[in-house]
């Protein structure tokens, strides 16, 4: 790997790494009714819903992909790869949902997630080949599933592994996952209509990179930072000028009438303003807040 793509990468990990972190303080929690209405408004293509479920999924994306990583003993900078083919499987699982199921959606989802990144691991290892501890575990795992269903005639479960075998259920939730892909889920031509589902969302950038997610996020923490540094008065003159406030640009004239005060006033405070923020934050503050007002989430 040569020093720019390196940097690439280590950049795009700790965007990732600081994004899920973000996302972890601020869980989105979905009850059913919930899920099923974004599933409905994000299979027509709704931006909103589509960003919300893949977000919802991220964190445990994140964590298989780095699960993975060190499963195969590969460099942290395949970690952002595997979580945007992860990315690739839930658009697919959006797409071919059924509601007529009883599993939730997350747990169909993972069906897909798997499928994706091990379709990259394979084309970027040449042959998936398990190390030898983990092949004896799989090796475990498959004699104690095989016991418990001769035993109770049902499916066990990962923690019903975990208690026969002694392995960890995080240990036995991934190595079943990993399990289960060793084959295509559904036909070639079904994934072919499915990558096109995922080229008509890219199209319409209905799912930012981790890189945007969290430049949005940083772009946020600096705009509250800003405004919290100036007096009301000051922060509404700013947010209406430089179109923070509903995405116009207000004229000095147009703020005088919406805070009552006068066209002279609304200049003097706005010159004030920014002078104390060029102190504060540098002479380059005009040139943020016009990028901020662009980047901004509200």
């Amino acid at each position: 790997m040569n020093e720019r793509h390196r940097k690439s990468s280590d950049s795009s990990l700790e965007y990732l790494s600081q994004l899920i972190e973000e996302i972890k303080r601020n869980p989105i929690a979905l009850t059913q009714e919930e899920e099923k209405d974004l599933l409905n408004r994000a299979k027509v293509g709704d931006r909103e819903a589509i960003e919300k479920l893949v977000v919802q999924m991220l964190p445990q994306v994140y964590e298989r992909a780095k699960y993975l990583v060190h499963l195969f003993q590969l460099g942290s900078d395949v970690i952002p790869d595997l979580v945007n083919e992860g990315n690739r499987g839930v658009l697919v699982a959006i797409k071919k949902y059924d509601f007529s199921k009883s599993a939730r959606f997350s747990s169909y989802a993972w069906y897909w997630i798997r499928e994706y990144m091990f379709k990259f691991l394979k084309n970027y290892m040449g042959e998936i080949k398990f190390p030898d501890a983990v092949l004896k575990k799989i090796r475990i795992i498959k004699k104690a599933e095989k016991d418990y269903i001769a035993k109770h005639g049902i499916n066990p479960n990962d923690e019903d592994i975990a208690n026969l075998t002694g392995l960890s259920p995080h240990d036995v939730r991934a190595l079943r996952s990993v399990v289960l892909t060793t084959r295509s889920i559904e036909s070639e031509e079904n994934e072919d209509e499915s990558r096109d589902f995922f080229v008509d969302i890219i199209n319409q950038q209905a799912l930012p990179s981790p890189d945007k997610y969290y430049a949005q996020i940083k772009a946020s923490q600096l705009i509250n930072e800003i405004f919290a540094f100036l007096s009301k008065k000051e922060a509404d003159i700013l947010r209406l000028n430089f179109g923070f406030e509903d995405g116009k640009k207000y004229t000095l004239e147009e703020i005088g009438n919406k805070l009552g005060i006068t066209k002279q006033r609304v200049s003097q405070l706005r010159d004030r303003a920014l002078k104390r923020l060029k102190e504060k934050f540098g002479e380059r503050i005009l040139n943020v807040l016009v990028e901020l007002t662009q980047e901004s989430v509200y």
